[in-house]
């Protein structure tokens, strides 16, 4: 999970947060109200997949991020393609659904996976994961633009996210159908009953 959540901050949010307005106004043509409302879509398909999580069986995680990891690279993929705003809109709406998705099931397999013990430290490595690898990411997905242009580093992106991803999932996919790891406390004693004579 840590993996999955560190290649998702390494190629796919650098193009959200850091090239899509510049992607929007250079590739699309896009004036400055497009551009806001294009990374506004982001948030519409955020919500509705937190509200998808809602009662998730646990066989059925990783299957669904199997099909949210697809969609993510099919929708970065089409963006470096998409020829007009209203494509590009609904791309990212389908690009966000699936990472806040992804986000929300990794988080919580992790929750479950790591021991009580381990939790703390464990969630702490799980957002270093996230945050500290994006500042990262942002010098090297725009460095690769600039030498080989933004739609072709949104090909590469996607591509490489994909491949790593469906990798990843499809190693864990038993452990991640197991009960969470929790330990049962012990049973208290009854205090021995004095006897009585």
């Amino acid at each position: 999970m840590l993996m999955l959540i560190a290649t998702q901050s390494l190629c796919i949010f650098p193009i959200i947060t850091v090239m899509m307005p510049l992607y929007g106004r250079l590739v699309l043509h896009l004036g400055a109200d497009q551009v806001g409302l294009l990374m506004g879509a982001s948030a519409v398909g955020s919500v509705v997949g937190s509200l998808f999580l809602i009662g998730l069986p646990r066989d059925k995680r990783v299957p669904l991020m199997m099909i949210n990891a697809a969609a993510v690279t099919g929708a970065i993929f089409g963006l470096s393609r998409a020829p007009s705003f209203y494509i590009a809109t609904a791309l990212m709406v389908v690009n966000s659904l699936g990472l806040a998705t992804n986000f929300g099931l990794c988080s919580t397999i992790v929750q479950e996976r790591a021991p009580d013990y381990l939790r703390g430290r464990v969630s702490a490595v799980f957002m270093l994961s996230f945050v500290g690898i994006m500042p990262v990411a942002g010098l090297g997905v725009t460095g690769l633009s600039d030498v080989i242009g933004m739609p072709t580093a949104l090909v590469i992106a996607a591509i490489t996210y994909g491949t790593i991803t469906l990798l990843v999932l499809a190693r864990v996919r038993k452990q991640c159908c197991e009960p969470a790891l929790s330990k049962p406390r012990a049973a208290e004693t009854p205090p021995p009953v004095a006897a009585t004579i």
